[in-house]
């Protein structure tokens, strides 16, 4: 009997499909780690994009791409234990994505008050904050020109200011950045939670696809025992036929000897004799 699985335990199609999404992850935790690089240091925002969530992807992307990559290695060496490791942190991120993903796109009102208090606490302990931020987006205050603007020797100094003289506040195009920074990262963290529960599903179907080593075990003595009936089906094959040419050619020879033996009487001494 055939042995319950082969060389590979895997399909064609199902292995390169599982490769290419590990791949994929490696790709996406690289791509999560460039854009926290991108929304820390280069973004719009000012100060009011805090430094926190961006680091965070920048982390986030790094350990994904590593378990990505061990994804590739655990499908390439059919390894059940690695495959199922994989899957379970992969779970993981998926949960942790699309919590993050959701109150990302979701909290709008949390962005309002942060950056209020943002506003505030500049304003109080580092003006020239406001300064920059105002010089940035051409505006004065935060929800007016006479809100907490800078300089702060009169509520209408920036709009009055002959090098500044700006007319519109400041918190629509703050607002606008930091949104857009925060539609950015929500939407991306939940397509990449999508890859991550195909990638799942991937791992796991292939998973069940490979045995354990007690079932590689037990099919490779099967196989060992089949090989070895064949081998031992050609030998015996082999020693009967060459038992039944020896027979044949004794019973031969037996009576070519008893041939001879017969004419050999007729022509013993005791007939010359006659």
């Amino acid at each position: 009997m055939m042995p319950k699985y082969t060389l590979t335990y895997t399909h064609p199609v199902h292995y390169w499909l599982t490769i290419l999404s590990t791949g994929l992850i490696v790709l996406s935790g690289l791509a999560l780690s460039i854009l926290g690089t991108y929304l820390a240091f280069w973004s719009g925002g000012g100060p009011f994009v805090t430094k926190e969530g961006p680091i965070t992807l920048m982390i986030m992307g790094g350990v994904l791409a590593l378990v990505g990559l061990m994804g590739v290695f655990a499908t390439g060496g059919e390894s059940r234990k690695g495959l199922a490791i994989v899957a379970q942190i992969l779970l993981l991120f998926f949960a942790i994505q699309i919590v993050t993903g959701s109150l990302t796109l979701s909290s709008k009102s949390a962005v309002e008050s942060t950056l209020e208090a943002s506003w505030d606490f500049a304003y109080k302990h580092s003006p020239r904050v406001i300064r920059d931020v105002q010089d940035e987006y051409l505006c004065c205050g935060f929800k007016n020109v006479t809100d907490r603007s800078y300089p702060k020797t009169s509520p209408d100094a920036c709009a009055l200011d002959p090098t500044n003289g700006y007319t519109q506040s400041c918190y629509a195009f703050i607002r606008k950045d930091v949104m857009a920074s925060r539609g950015i990262v929500g939407w991306t963290v939940l397509g990449f939670a999508g890859l991550e529960a195909l990638t799942v599903g991937f791992l796991v179907s292939l998973a069940f696809r490979i045995p354990t080593d007690e079932e590689r075990k037990s099919d490779l003595l099967e196989e060992h025992r089949r090989l070895l009936g064949e081998v031992r089906g050609e030998g015996g094959s082999a020693v009967g036929g060459t038992a039944s040419d020896s027979g044949y050619g004794g019973a031969g020879g037996h009576g070519a000897t008893g041939g001879e033996a017969e004419r050999g009487k007729g022509r013993g001494p005791w007939s010359t004799v006659q």
